[in-house]
């Protein structure tokens, strides 16, 4: 019907072409949607990760202590803070994937990711702060453990995603 009507066969228009674009579109589109989750499943075991290296600077390494650093009256238990974990995680998670995180140019663009790292940890810093403060979580959160968690997450997630770009290209 196409040849009659125009003159020139599909092939010559492109109609075959079309549909191998469209299958390498749909191919592209699977890939980066399990680039996006990748992404997002390791950004989250870093998160913890950071939570769990500044929970660790704060209370256990000796390093955060003096004048400074009296928010809290005695050290608690990794597992008294196993809440503020899971919160932390989940707020930091929503945060990421607020500001961008995961949008083309921040999973394909080294400048674009570290802004929207950089951006979701201060929220997260700023957010997680007014959260204890209004909820009175039981126990207290040390300002300085937030401070340290979100200054040690910016550098683990920004690396991840450098290894992800490396994967990619």
């Amino acid at each position: 019907f196409f040849r009659e009507k125009t003159g020139v066969s599909g092939e010559e228009v492109g109609m075959v072409r079309i549909g191998k674009e469209s299958s390498r579109r749909d191919h592209a589109t699977g890939i980066r949607g399990a680039v996006e989750i990748g992404c997002f499943l390791m950004d989250a075991v870093l998160v913890l990760a950071g939570h769990l290296a500044g929970f660790w600077l704060r209370f256990y390494s000796g390093w955060a202590v003096g004048p400074i650093f009296t928010d809290t009256d005695k050290i608690p238990t990794w597992s008294g803070y196993i809440s503020h974990f899971v919160l932390g995680g989940v707020l930091f998670s929503l945060l990421l994937v607020r500001a961008g995180a995961y949008r083309r140019n921040a999973l394909l663009r080294r400048q674009a990711a570290f802004q929207a790292l950089s951006k979701a940890a201060f929220h997260w810093m700023v957010l997680y702060l007014l959260v204890s403060l209004f909820f009175k979580l039981d126990p207290p959160i040390a300002r300085t453990f937030v401070l340290i968690s979100g200054l040690m997450i910016i550098p683990l997630l920004y690396a991840g995603r450098m290894v992800v770009l490396r994967a990619i290209h």
